[in-house]
Order: C-alpha cells, then sequence, then structure tokens
C-alpha cells in the first residue's frame, strides 16, 4: 500500500473525517477530498470519492463529475473525461456552477465547442433575479455578467460574429497588460 503524505493528503483526510460529522454536506466533502487526494497523488482514492459523489446525484454530483473529468484529462483519459462531461449534461444539474467550471477547464483546454456549450448551459441556469443584475451598476462583477463575458470570449475565439447576448453587456476596456 502507497502511504501519501502532505498537506493535500493530511486535508483529504481531515474532509473524508468530516463526512461522519455533516453527513448533510457528505457530496461537498467527497468532491473537496477527492480534489486533495488527486493533489497528492492519490488518483485512485481521488476517482473513488469522485465517484460516490457522482452517484449521490444533484448539483454535488455535477461538481464532481467535472472535477473527475479533470482528473481524467491529466491523466490523458479522453474518453473517460469526456464521459463526465456528457454525463453532466445528461443530468442537468440546476446549478450553472458545474457547467461554469466545465466551461473553463475546455477553453483552458482548447475544446472551445465544448466551452462555448458548457457556458450556455450555466447561463440558461441562471434565474430571473440573477439576470436582471444585468441592468444594475456592478463593474461587471454579477454573475450572469461573468458567464456572458466568458461565453462572448469563447464565441470570439470561434470566430462566430455578437449575438443579442454578447452585446447585452459592455465591453471591457483592455488593459495595456492584456
Amino acid at each position: 500500500m502507497t502511504f501519501f503524505a502532505g498537506p493535500d493528503a493530511r486535508y483529504a483526510k481531515q474532509l473524508e473525517a468530516q463526512i461522519a460529522r455533516e453527513p448533510d454536506r457528505r457530496g461537498e466533502l467527497l468532491v473537496e477530498a477527492g480534489e486533495h487526494w488527486h493533489r497528492a497523488g492519490a488518483t485512485n482514492r481521488a476517482i473513488e470519492l469522485l465517484m460516490e459523489a457522482a452517484a449521490l446525484g444533484g448539483d454535488d454530483a455535477g461538481y464532481a463529475r467535472v472535477t473527475m473529468a479533470d482528473v481524467f484529462f491529466d491523466l490523458e483519459w479522453l474518453p473517460e473525461a469526456h464521459a463526465q462531461l456528457e454525463a453532466l449534461c445528461r443530468e442537468l444539474p440546476s446549478a450553472p456552477g458545474p457547467f461554469e467550471l466545465a466551461g473553463e477547464l475546455m477553453e483552458e483546454r482548447g475544446e472551445l465547442q465544448w466551452a462555448l456549450r458548457m457556458f450556455e448551459m450555466a447561463l440558461a441556469r441562471l434565474d430571473e433575479e440573477e439576470m436582471e443584475l444585468l441592468h444594475e451598476p456592478s463593474d461587471g462583477l454579477c454573475y450572469a455578467h461573468m458567464l456572458i463575458s466568458a461565453r462572448r470570449r469563447v464565441r470570439r475565439a470561434i470566430g462566430l460574429p455578437a449575438d443579442d447576448l454578447d452585446r447585452s453587456i459592455p465591453e471591457r476596456p483592455r488593459r495595456r497588460n492584456d
């Protein structure tokens, strides 16, 4: 048996112990522990915990699937990674967060069609109240604005023309370092 040490392994063990004390946070804690086990190099343990979280369903399952996709990409298990994102799309968690993270992951990987799909799915999960915040002064800090900006950035990279949603938020001025 391999022994894993270091801050990520210690923290993962603490998170696993916390599950017994906070069973209502089981999914969230499993995902976080899985992330830390992966960072510690205990990939099998990470996948085991993430699979358990995914089986719970709900929004935590969405976060588990995105994290598993990231782990599989790190291992260069591309079909398995894409399968996790397909499962995310089939299960449709209600929260936009898993789709936002998946969009960021896929944009970082250069898989822009996937990234666009994920950002659009995140936007589709915003409620009317969150979308109304677009019309309030916020310096672009509202969640809807950030998602639309990400979507617009990916659409531009793909070469798609701006649409009404892209034009619904102002352009941010470019800084010298951009």
